[in-house]
């Protein structure tokens, strides 16, 4: 058991499981996760996700797709990985400062999207490659270099035939659950 802030008492052993995002239904592991979900919970049906409800507040119980894996980063669960290794979605969890309260989401990522880089990544000022990426980080389509990201008009207008790139040769692109086979 552990103490819980926010209820200002002690949790049970099964909260406990639940609140740290891990715990087993009817011998199905899933997940504890926020309710929001990006685009929606439609999409993440279509690609094999499961649901049921949770006692917490704003939480819902998440079952991965067969085979599909979730990763940490820094000890917390944050990417969902589909059968073939592709990064295919993420947790992004609550947090609250004095300006901000956000409740978190899962959200499914999109096979390719307009992107950039710097040419120098050590240097903001440096020139900017803007082009197509898929999910993995890999560029699919150079679409062109403007000085910097500062240089707006350029950069806007890039930005703009990347979109226009994506919309001729991948029409749902900006849907997430299209391009994966």
């Amino acid at each position: 058991m552990s103490y819980n802030p926010e209820t200002k008492g002690m949790l049970t052993k099964k909260q406990d499981l639940e609140t740290n995002n891990l715990e087993f239904s009817k011998n199905r592991k899933y997940y504890s996760f926020p309710n929001r979900m990006s685009p929606n919970i439609e999409s993440f049906k279509k690609v094999g996700f499961t649901f049921e409800k949770s006692k917490l507040k704003d939480k819902i119980r998440v079952f991965l797709p067969e085979n599909w894996t979730i990763k940490e980063e820094n000890g917390v669960l944050r990417y969902f990985y589909d059968e073939k290794n592709r990064l295919r979605g993420e947790v992004i969890h609550e947090y609250k400062s004095l300006y901000c309260n956000f409740k978190g989401e899962i959200c499914l990522r999109r096979r390719f999207n307009p992107s950039y880089k710097y040419k120098n990544k050590n240097n903001v000022n440096s020139t900017v490659i803007v082009f197509i990426e898929d999910s993995d980080g890999n560029m699919v389509f150079k679409i062109g270099e403007c000085r910097n990201v500062y240089d707006c008009e350029k950069f806007t207008k890039l930005m703009k035939k990347a979109e226009e790139y994506l919309d001729r040769n991948y029409p749902n692109w900006k849907d997430p659950i299209n391009y994966w086979s």
